[in-house]
């Protein structure tokens, strides 16, 4: 069985603060007098998701009862999900004060319940980035059927690996892509404020802690009577 979805949302970040429509990174409005200007890729916006499981319960046929009681009783399964990165904004590295309060924009300076905070970049759309959040997983399992003494007394062993191939999935990126440097701060000899690209913008910063964080490995088993 498989299934494939693609989808593509996109808002202006109509709920507005740190906790925003759902995770609130993009929900803090640059330009109070252009809304247009919020409207971009929504949080969530994943945009292809692969699913996909099997069976696999193979049946050997011989004349020798010990080869079938040997290679039979087997199954394999297992479930492969595969998804696109989510989107991220490119924002300010730390808050700064815009010169009269909200500054429309212009420096990335936004507010946020009555105080100054540092925003998204103006250069760039909500959610115009996607970093290393894509999802990798394959889970297996290998069971085999026992049958004991009698046909009424069965034993079942499973032998289960989440994330089989221990593929690192990353929860979190760093979104701080500029930093501001005032007007003659170290770095800036405008007049202007400056913006300081950040090298270690979108790379990791935390990864999952689930059931597809790193590899695990369970063994189980169950006695019918």
């Amino acid at each position: 069985m498989a299934n494939y979805t693609y989808s593509h949302t996109e808002d202006d970040g109509q709920v507005l603060g740190d906790t925003g429509t759902f995770n609130g990174s993009s929900d803090a409005t640059l330009n109070p007098y252009n809304q247009q200007g919020e409207w971009g890729d929504s949080d969530y916006d994943q945009r292809q998701r692969f699913v996909t499981s099997f069976l696999w319960s193979p049946r050997v046929q011989s004349d020798s009862r010990v080869v079938r009681d040997a290679l039979n009783g087997f199954n394999f399964s297992g479930i492969i999900t595969i998804s696109s990165a989510l989107p991220q904004n490119a924002l300010m590295s730390s808050t700064f004060t815009p010169p009269g309060g909200v500054d429309g924009g212009a420096t990335g300076g936004v507010e946020q319940n009555a105080s100054n905070a540092a925003g998204r970049i103006p250069n760039f759309e909500k959610n115009s980035f996607r970093g290393p959040t894509q999802l990798r997983d394959v889970d297996f399992r290998i069971g085999r059927d026992i049958i004991l003494f009698r046909e009424r007394y069965k034993l079942q062993v499973f032998i289960e690996a989440f994330n089989l191939f221990n593929h690192t999935i990353y929860t979190s990126v760093n979104t701080s892509a500029y930093a501001y440097i005032a007007p003659g701060g170290a770095g800036c000899a405008s007049t202007n404020p400056c913006l300081s690209p950040q090298t270690s913008f979108l790379t990791p910063t935390a990864s999952s802690n689930s059931l597809i964080s790193a590899r695990q490995l369970q063994i189980s088993g169950k006695f019918f009577f």
